[in-house]
């Protein structure tokens, strides 16, 4: 095993095909060892994703995987991709999608597979699923543009003085600060 593959256990219920992008969502110890467990992408959006190696796991299964390295990763979308562009996972689907963030093209290895750069994801925008008032948190579904994207985070109030209010369906931009997502930016 070289020293970028992390061992997972396939907790999707499902199998996971090779170069499938995967989100961790709890550990299992085995044989003293605690490994990831893997499972879909999920409507909770997630600043690194995983990516399984060729090989497809069978639920309950043992792989390896790598995140924020280069990697050969699944391609589902029928639109034709740019190197140097983004792309990222899509909730309830095991491959990248143009429009969403997460992952930058640097070029294609086969049909319905990208080479692609992994980037931590610090910056989103979407739209308030709520009123968010002063000191407050909301749902806010994240956007491309005006494409919702599936994905939801919960976001806490970092720039509103009290009485203020952000209305629900308004356009916002939320950054990772202090280990929580917290809106900087509305309009």
């Amino acid at each position: 095993m070289r020293s970028s593959e992390i061992p997972f256990m396939n907790g999707a219920g499902e199998p996971i095909p090779g170069f499938a992008i995967m989100t961790a969502g709890g550990t299992h110890l085995v044989d003293n060892q605690l490994v990831l467990v893997m499972q879909q992408p999920s409507e909770s959006y997630d600043r690194l994703y995983y990516v399984n190696s060729p090989v497809p796991v069978s639920p309950g299964g043992f792989g390896t995987c790598n995140v924020g390295d280069h990697a050969l990763a699944r391609w589902n979308d029928s639109i034709a991709w740019t190197a140097g562009t983004t792309c990222g996972p899509k909730p309830g689907d095991w491959g990248l999608w143009s429009g969403s963030p997460g992952f930058h093209i640097l070029g294609a290895a086969t049909p319905g597979q990208l080479l692609v750069r992994q980037h931590e994801v610090t910056v989103l925008q979407g739209k308030t699923a709520a009123t968010l008032e002063a000191g407050g948190s909301v749902t806010v579904n994240i956007c491309n543009q005006d494409t919702d994207l599936g994905f939801r985070v919960v976001a806490y109030d970092w720039m509103l003085t009290a009485g203020y209010e952000i209305g629900a369906g308004d356009p916002v931009v939320v950054a990772w600060v202090n280990s929580a997502w917290v809106v900087i930016a509305a309009g």
